[in-house]
Parts: C-alpha cells; sequence; structure tokens
C-alpha cells in the first residue's frame, strides 16, 4: 500500500486535476482494499483456525486481484507522458509483465513452494525497489532532489 501511495505522490505536479484522474488514483488502493479484506476477514461470524486452508480456498481472487495491479500501474505511469514511460527503461516494462504472469501462476496453482518462493522473490524485489527508488529520488544516489 505505501508503494502505491509513493507512486500516487508522483501525480502531485499535475496541473489539470479532474474527478476521472481522482477515480483513476482510487483504483490500486481499492483493489488492495479488497485483497486484504480477502487475506484477513472479519472474523466475528465463524473464527479461521486452518488460516493454510483458508488462503488456499480464496488464493486464486487474491491473485486475480493482484494481477489487475500490473497492467493499471503500466496505464497510470503511460498517463504521466511517454517521456516519464520511457524514462523507467525497459527493465520495468518486463518487472510488470512478470509479476502479472507469476500472480496468474499463482491464481492457478496451489503448489506450496510455489507460493512461499513468489511471496520472498516479490518481497526482497520489493525492498529493493523501495530502497533504491527513496534513494534516488531523494538524490542520495544518482537523482535529482525533488
Amino acid at each position: 500500500m505505501a508503494i502505491v501511495w509513493w507512486v500516487a505522490y508522483r501525480w502531485r505536479s499535475n496541473e489539470r486535476w479532474t474527478f476521472l484522474l481522482f477515480i483513476w488514483l482510487l483504483l490500486l488502493p481499492t483493489i488492495l482494499y479488497l485483497i486484504s479484506s480477502l487475506l484477513f476477514p472479519d472474523q466475528d461470524d465463524e473464527p479461521i483456525t486452518d488460516w493454510q486452508a483458508y488462503f488456499y480456498e480464496n488464493h486464486r481472487d487474491i491473485f486475480l486481484l493482484y494481477a489487475l495491479i500490473f497492467p493499471i500501474d503500466l496505464v497510470d505511469t503511460l498517463l504521466k507522458g511517454t517521456a516519464h514511460f520511457k524514462a523507467q527503461g525497459p527493465l520495468y516494462v518486463m518487472t510488470m509483465g512478470l509479476w502479472f504472469v507469476l500472480c496468474l501462476i499463482a491464481a492457478f496453482t496451489k503448489r506450496r513452494i510455489f507460493h512461499a518462493s513468489f511471496a520472498v522473490i516479490f518481497l526482497i524485489w520489493n525492498l529493493l525497489f523501495v530502497g533504491t527508488t527513496l534513494l534516488t529520488d531523494q538524490g542520495v544516489i544518482g537523482g535529482t532532489p525533488r
């Protein structure tokens, strides 16, 4: 969620705001909210006793929703301008495509080794992404301060 808000912050210099842009910016947080509600449902009615079984009962919906994030991010980046999109480099497009495909695989497989590996790799990749983005955006390593 923090990454989504950090990316949304890049819209701050946009001079023309519309209601559609506002709705667009709410799309990713809404999807993440839906995923969160699937991962951690209200347990007032019936407590979950087997979280692993619960996860695999709902993994298809969770990962299909999560797969939506990556094409939406590509569109969002393109909406900020073609120069901004090109500035992300080819690694960005390949990464978005890879996460999209891996989420689709995660939606349709119950292999525990895949889910465990995917979780660890996704976490490490995002920590590296956030770390380098924060450092470059703050002018620490090769970026210009904003």
